[in-house]
């Protein structure tokens, strides 16, 4: 069918998934995910600890505000 000693035809496809890796696919999978969690954890730290400066400011403001009236 195909003449010429210089043409090189493959068939079939390739699989390049190892079928035994021992579990460690799923424990870089859990480990991503504890990683995410620890992420999410800091980040909602972080905007709560922002709100109550912001809360703290307006009530420290509030508190200057009536000495300066007083």
């Amino acid at each position: 069918m195909f003449k010429g000693s210089s043409e090189a035809f493959n068939y079939g496809g390739t699989l390049n998934l190892p079928i035994f890796d021992w579990g460690r696919r799923t424990a870089q999978v859990r480990l991503n995910s504890a990683q995410a969690d620890e992420l999410d954890t800091a980040y909602q730290r972080t905007v709560q600890g922002a709100f109550q400066e912001v809360a703290d400011a307006l009530i420290a403001r509030q508190h200057y505000a009536e000495q300066i009236a007083a």
